[in-house]
């Protein structure tokens, strides 16, 4: 049950975070593009120097304040993006490079919530060409309060 409230948690935290308010969902947004707060950003609005890594994490990594894996505290906990459904291949390099891979989203949002050493972050990135954009795996908490104004429910 704790699992299916943190996918609920994780799901309605991205439509919040990503969706905007007022605006429809269209399968034409380029894939340089993702749909922000508001409005549709340029990935690079994340990624202002074109690494991969989200600006923010690149800052926690630096800072060593960065969110570390419950079970392997060594480790960051990531959300790593990708332009197609991962694929097994895409989890063995994370295993391969001496990380951990807790789940895979391969139909509202390509993504694999995994740990890695923070050293092994940027080669993973190089050796994947299919990523998209690494991420610091925050914690949300959702509410009805916003979630269903995003929605239209009434």
């Amino acid at each position: 049950m704790r699992n299916l409230q943190l996918i609920i948690c994780s799901v309605v935290g991205i439509l919040l975070i990503f969706a905007p308010l007022g605006a429809g969902f269209s399968s034409e947004v380029d894939e340089n593009f993702i749909i922000g707060y508001n409005k549709i950003v340029k990935t690079e609005s994340v990624d202002l120097d074109d690494t991969k890594i989200s600006d923010v994490l690149e800052e926690k990594l630096v800072a060593n304040t960065y969110r570390r894996d419950r079970l392997d505290p060594s480790k960051v906990d990531l959300i790593i993006s990708f332009n197609h459904a991962p694929t097994e291949s895409d989890m063995a390099l994370i295993r391969d490079l001496g990380g951990n891979v807790y789940e895979m989203w391969d139909e509202l949002v390509y993504a694999i919530h995994a740990s890695l050493p923070q050293g092994t972050i940027d080669e993973y990135i190089t050796q994947n060409p299919r990523v998209v954009l690494v991420e610091e795996n925050s914690e949300c908490h959702a509410t009805l309060e916003f979630s269903t104004q995003q929605i239209r429910a009434r």
